[in-house]
C-alpha cells in the first residue's frame, strides 16, 4: 500500500489533499508534510472519499481542516467504504442535512478516528460524524467541542456523532464539551450497540433526548408495539454499555439530564464506574421530564456509580427507568439529587422505579440527602413492582410533605431480626433469605420477606405483605391490606381496615381485627378470627378453626374436621366435607351441611338448619353413617330446610353414638339428620317449621 504526501494547504491543485486523494488507491495512506504543522486546509467544497483510505496527521500536530462554514469535510461514498483519520482538527464543517466535518453517505461504513478534534462544526443532525445502516464506527482519545445540530424533531438529530440502524459505535479515551443537538447533546444512536468508555462529558445540550448521550435502541425491537418500521427485527437484545465515565453539567427537556436509553425490553444497559454529577432535565411541552441524570430502560445494570445532585422538573432526580424486565444496582451512591418544579412538586428525589412486569435489586447502595417535591425522598414505585433491597443505606432523604415517603435514617441489611425499619409512605421492599423485619409507617407499601422467619408491619395504608417461606408473622394495621402468608406456620392480623388474608401452607394463625374482611386459611390446620366486621373465613384443607366474632359474617370449612363459631350476629356457616362442629352462637343464623357427620348447634335467635338444596338432599353419600346432629332445635323459632317436599321423608325414633332423638329419613331409608332430645311425634314433615326447597 503506497504513502501519499500533502504538501499543500491549497484547497486544490499539485501537491494538495484533494489531489492526493485523487491519486491514492483502495488501501493507500495519505500523510502530510511537516510544514504543514500548525497550519489550516480551508475546504471550498468537500472531499469525496470514494476509496478505502488512511488520512494520517500524526507527524504534523496543529494541522486543521476548515470546512469555512459552508462545506462538508469528508463525504463517503459507496458501500462498505473504511475510513481511519488519526490527528487532525476538523472545524467549520457545514451540512444542512448530515456529517458536517465525515458524513458516510452509504450503509455499512467502517470508520475509525484517532486521536483527532471536531470543532464548532454544524449539520442538520451528527454535525462532527454521521453513519448509517450497517455502519462501525470507533472514536479513540479524540475531543469534540461546540459541535452543533440544527434539526427539530429527528431522532438523529445529535450534535456530534450520530448512528443508527443495526450499526455499532465505539468511543473510548475521548471528551464531549459543549455540544449541542436535538436527541443527544453530543451522541445519539438508533437501533445500535453502543459503548462508551474512558470518556467524559461536560456541558452538552439537547432539546429533547438525553442532554449528553441518546440511545434510542441497541437494536431493532422484536415487539410490534415498540417499532413498525421496515427493518429486520432484531430476536436477541443489543448492548449499551458505559463505563469508567464521567457526566457533568449537561441537560435537556423531557428525558434523561445526562443520558437516555431506551431499552425496548429486550437490550443489556450497563453503567458501570461512571459518575453522574450536576445534570439536569426540565419539563418538555407536555410536561415531561424524566432522569435528572439518567432515563433508561432495558435489562438495566448499574455498578459502581455515584449519581449526585442531579435535578429532574418532575421525576427522579437521579436516575429514571420503567419496563418490564429487572434493574439491578449494586454498590453504587445515590446523594443530593432532587425532583422538584418551580412549585415545589416532584416524585423520587434519588429514583423513580417505573417497572410495571419485574423487580428492582438494590445492594449495598447508599441513599444521601436526596429531595421530592411531592413524594419519595429515595425510591418512588408507582406500580406496586417489588423492590429488594440488601446492605444498603438510607439518610437524610426527605419531601417537600414530610408525610410523604421521606425513607431517611435507617439501613437495610440481610438478617434483620429486630423491628429496626420504619419507613414512610407507598414503599416496595423485599427482604433476604434470612430473618427480616420491615415496620412501616403510613402509606400503601408492599412487603415479601422471602426466606427465614419475618415480621413484617404494614401500618396506615393499604398494604400488601407476604411472608414467604417459614413462619412468620404478618401485620396489616390501619387501611384495606392485603395479606400472605406462603410456607410455614404464620401468624396474619390484618388490624383495622378491609383486609384479606390467606395462610397459605401449614398451620396458621389468622385475624382479620376491626372492618370487612376476608381470610382463607388454606392448607393446614388453621385458626381464623374475624372479629368484628361483616367477614368472610374460608378454612380450606385439614382440620380448621373459623371463629367470626361479631358481626354478619360468613364461615366455610371446606374439606377436613372443622369447627365453625358464628359469634354474634346474623352468621352463615357452612360445614363443607368432614365431620364438623358448626355453632351459630348469638343472632339469626344460617347453619348449612354437606357430608360426613356433623354438629349443628343454632344458638340462641331463629336459626336455619339446611339438610339440603334445589340440587340435592345432604348426607346421603355414605348410608347412615353420614348426618347431622341438630342439637337444639326449637319449633317456636327454628327452621329445617329440606330439598323437594315432605313426601320424600319420613321420621323415626333413632340413637346413634350416644344421640338420641328424631330421625329424618328418606323414603330409601336414608338417614338425614338426627333432631337431638325430640320425639317423632312433637315434629310434623309439614309443618312451617320445615321449609322445602
Amino acid at each position: 500500500m503506497a504513502i501519499i504526501t500533502v504538501i499543500s494547504t491549497e484547497n486544490n491543485g499539485d501537491g494538495s489533499l484533494r489531489e492526493a486523494i485523487a491519486k491514492a488507491k483502495s488501501g493507500d495512506t495519505i500523510k502530510f508534510a511537516r510544514t504543514l504543522t500548525n497550519q489550516t486546509i480551508i475546504l471550498e467544497r468537500s472531499l469525496i472519499i470514494d476509496k478505502d483510505l488512511t488520512i494520517d496527521g500524526a507527524n504534523v500536530p496543529g494541522l486543521t481542516l476548515s470546512g469555512n462554514q459552508e462545506s462538508i469535510i469528508f463525504k463517503l461514498t459507496g458501500k462498505g467504504r473504511e475510513f481511519t483519520t488519526r490527528s487532525l482538527k476538523f472545524t467549520d464543517a457545514f451540512h444542512s442535512y448530515a456529517g458536517g466535518a465525515i458524513w458516510a453517505q452509504d450503509s455499512k461504513a467502517k470508520i475509525t478516528v484517532v486521536n483527532s478534534k471536531f470543532k464548532n462544526n454544524v449539520a442538520g443532525q451528527g454535525s462532527a460524524i454521521w453513519a448509517k445502516e450497517g455502519a462501525n464506527v470507533t472514536v479513540i482519545n479524540s475531543i469534540f467541542d461546540g459541535n452543533k445540530a440544527t434539526q427539530r424533531g429527528v431522532d438523529s438529530a445529535a450534535g456530534a456523532i450520530s448512528v443508527f440502524n443495526k450499526s455499532q459505535l465505539t468511543v473510548a479515551d475521548s471528551e464531549f464539551i459543549n455540544n449541542k443537538g436535538d436527541a443527544g447533546g453530543a451522541i445519539g444512536t438508533i437501533f445500535t450497540e453502543l459503548t462508551i468508555e474512558n470518556s467524559s462529558f461536560f456541558n452538552n445540550e439537547s432539546r429533547r433526548y438525553g442532554g449528553a448521550v441518546h440511545s434510542d435502541g441497541a437494536s431493532v425491537p422484536s415487539q410490534k408495539r415498540y417499532y413498525q418500521g421496515n427493518l429486520p427485527r432484531d430476536n436477541k437484545g443489543g448492548e449499551v454499555t458505559i463505563r469508567h465515565s464521567h457526566f457533568e453539567g449537561n441537560r435537556t427537556s423531557g428525558f434523561g439530564g445526562g443520558i437516555s436509553v431506551w431499552g425496548y425490553d429486550q437490550d443489556f444497559v450497563t453503567v458501570d464506574n461512571s459518575t453522574i454529577i450536576n445534570n439536569k432535565v426540565t419539563k418538555n411541552k407536555s410536561g415531561t421530564a424524566q432522569g435528572g441524570g439518567m432515563r433508561l430502560s432495558g435489562f438495566i445494570n448499574i455498578n459502581n456509580t455515584t449519581i449526585a445532585k442531579n435535578k429532574s422538573h418532575k421525576e427522579g432526580g437521579g436516575l429514571w427507568y420503567l419496563g418490564e424486565v429487572p434493574t439491578k444496582i449494586k454498590n453504587s451512591t445515590f446523594s443530593g439529587n432532587k425532583a422538584k418544579d418551580t412549585n415545589n412538586q416532584g416524585l423520587g428525589g434519588a429514583i423513580y422505579d417505573g417497572l410495571w412486569g419485574s423487580e428492582t435489586n438494590i445492594e449495598n447502595t447508599t441513599f444521601e440527602d436526596n429531595y421530592a417535591g411531592s413524594e419519595a425522598g429515595a425510591i418512588y414505585t408507582p406500580n406496586n413492582r417489588s423492590i429488594t433491597i440488601q446492605d444498603s443505606i438510607f439518610d437524610n432523604n426527605k419531601t417537600g410533605n414530610s408525610a410523604n415517603n421521606q425513607q431517611s435514617n435507617f439501613e437495610v441489611f440481610e438478617d434483620i431480626t429486630e423491628s429496626s425499619l420504619r419507613i414512610k409512605n407507598n414503599n416496595i421492599l423485599q427482604g433476604s433469605n434470612k430473618n427480616d423485619s420491615f415496620n412501616q409507617g403510613a402509606g400503601n407499601d408492599i412487603l415479601s420477606g422471602r426466606n427465614g422467619r419475618d415480621r413484617l408491619k404494614g401500618g396506615d395504608g393499604n398494604d400488601s405483605l407476604d411472608g414467604g417461606s417459614d413462619n412468620d408473622s404478618l401485620w396489616g394495621g390501619k387501611g384495606s391490606d392485603f395479606l400472605e402468608g406462603g410456607f410455614g406456620d404464620d401468624r396474619l392480623d390484618g388490624g383495622a381496615g378491609k383486609d384479606t388474608l390467606n395462610g397459605g401452607y401449614h398451620n396458621d394463625t389468622l385475624k382479620g381485627g376491626k372492618g370487612n374482611d376476608r381470610l382463607n386459611g388454606g392448607a393446614g390446620n388453621d385458626r381464623l378470627t374475624g372479629n368484628r366486621g361483616h367477614d368472610t373465613l374460608l378454612g380450606g384443607n385439614h382440620s380448621d378453626y373459623l371463629g367470626g366474632g361479631a358481626g354478619n359474617d360468613y364461615l366455610e370449612g371446606n374439606t377436613g374436621n372443622d369447627t365453625l363459631v358464628g359469634g354474634s350476629g346474623n352468621d352463615t356457616l357452612v360445614g363443607g366435607q368432614g365431620n364438623d362442629q358448626v355453632v351459630g352462637d348469638v343472632g339469626n343464623d344460617i347453619l348449612i351441611g354437606s357430608m360426613g357427620r356433623d354438629f349443628f348447634r343454632g344458638g340462641s335467635g331463629k336459626d336455619k338448619f339446611v339438610l339440603g338444596d334445589n340440587k340435592d338432599i345432604f348426607y346421603k353419600a355414605n348410608g347412615n353413617q353420614d348426618y347431622a346432629i341438630v342439637s337444639d332445635f326449637q319449633h317456636s323459632q327454628d327452621v329445617i330446610a329440606l330439598k323437594s317436599k315432605a313426601s320424600n321423608y319420613h321420621l323415626s325414633t333413632t340413637s346413634k353414638n350416644g344421640i338420641s332423638g328424631t330421625g329424618i329419613y328418606t323414603t330409601k331409608d336414608e338417614l338425614i339428620a338426627i333432631v337431638q332430645n325430640i320425639e317423632p311425634q312433637d315434629l310434623n314433615l309439614n309443618a312451617n317449621y320445615f321449609n322445602y326447597i
